[in-house]
């Protein structure tokens, strides 16, 4: 009876229709901040470490060290001249495999935390939690917001078998 008491007091003030919507935006929150701190527990084992993988994880470190060079260089004027010649000098890019997106905003992430490998792994995980919370935003068209949390992180438990 407290219950209803308490609802009906809160409702007074706004529908029961913004209630509720209010009660879904906090569970929304709730899920966006778990999958926040599970990107991060998953990240974590190999944040810091300090090693090159295989020989793409140097071509798209390289990538991304080459858009770092090219805005802060703007060789606007001579760009197809600057590409040659830094693609002579460091020929480990590999701009003709895989699209730029990625090495772009790699040389963003350069620029704010420096040409270090933790500052492309913090890259990797920022792209894995961009992952998530798409994913969870298309999970939740059709789904309820703990559903749609559980998809995204049973998609997580897949790609680590």
């Amino acid at each position: 009876m407290q219950l209803l008491t308490d609802l009906h007091g809160r409702c007074s003030s706004m529908s029961l229709f913004a209630f509720i919507r209010s009660r879904l935006v906090t569970g929304n929150t709730l899920a966006l901040a778990g999958l926040l701190t599970i990107v991060f527990l998953i990240s974590q084992p190999s944040l810091f470490n300090p090693d090159i993988d295989d020989l793409d994880s140097a071509h798209h470190l390289m990538d991304g060290y080459f858009f770092r060079d090219l805005i802060i260089d703007h060789p606007v004027s001579h760009l197809p001249a600057y590409t040659l010649n830094y693609y002579k000098q460091y020929p480990a890019l590999g701009f003709l495999f895989w699209p730029p997106v990625f090495p772009f905003v790699l040389g963003l992430f350069c620029l704010m935390g420096g040409a270090h490998v933790l500052t492309a792994r913090l890259c990797i995980a920022f792209f894995g939690l961009i992952f998530s919370f798409a994913f969870y935003a298309i999970l939740r068209r059709r789904l309820s917001v703990w559903l749609a949390a559980r998809g995204v992180m049973g998609d997580f438990q897949q790609g680590k078998q």
